[in-house]
Order: C-alpha cells, then sequence, then structure tokens
C-alpha cells in the first residue's frame, strides 16, 4: 500500500514517474498481485504527461508482472478526461482497476 503526501507537490514529473515506478519494483520483488493506493494527496491528476504515462506505460507494465486488481483511493469521484482505462484496458485483461473514496472500501474489494 503506498500513499501521496501533501509534500509531493513540490516533485516534478521525473520526479513523480520515479516515486510510481516504486511500487512497480515492489511488485517485481515480492510478487504482489494486490495494490492499494491512496492518491487523496496526489496533487498531478490534471497533468496530462504524467496521466498518459501512467496510462500507457507504467499500467501495462504493472500488468506484465501479473497485478490482479489495483485500487486507487481518491478524494472524491471525479475521473480526470485523462483517467479513462477504458482505450487501454479491454475485457481480456486480468487486472481490475477499481476508485474508492476510503481506504477501507478498497481493502475490503481488494481481499474478495
Amino acid at each position: 500500500m503506498g500513499a501521496w503526501l501533501e509534500a509531493s507537490a513540490k516533485l516534478n514529473e521525473e520526479d513523480v514517474k520515479k516515486e510510481i515506478t516504486k511500487i512497480l519494483d515492489y511488485v517485481r520483488v515480492y510478487k504482489i498481485k494486490k495494490v492499494a493506493v491512496d492518491v487523496k494527496n496526489y496533487p498531478f491528476r490534471e497533468n496530462e504527461n504524467l496521466q498518459r504515462w501512467i496510462n500507457y506505460e507504467y499500467i501495462p507494465m504493472i500488468m506484465d508482472k501479473g497485478v490482479e486488481k489495483y485500487a486507487i483511493v481518491v478524494k472524491e469521484m471525479v475521473v480526470s478526461k485523462y483517467e479513462n482505462m477504458d482505450d487501454i484496458i479491454d475485457e481480456s485483461d486480468v487486472m481490475n482497476i477499481k476508485y474508492f473514496t476510503g481506504m477501507n472500501k478498497a481493502l475490503e474489494w481488494l481481499q474478495g
């Protein structure tokens, strides 16, 4: 489980990518199948470059490593135009990505 802290607002794009990639490193080493990320303080939701990188590079990499479920905890259920996964994830893919407004619900879903 990971969390974005308020201090992350000071990061540049490359630093954000490095932080996000840390999850991929843990998945590789520990063969993690389920991930929960608290992004309530993630200040980059409207950054098109970062969201495209997440959608088209990071998500496929993490799926290739066997992650089956990826829970994202947000402040509110407002979906950015850059967060739409429909164009890169189809029904044949094995990983589920779901947004939640509370960590307990996210963990409940991951355990189900």
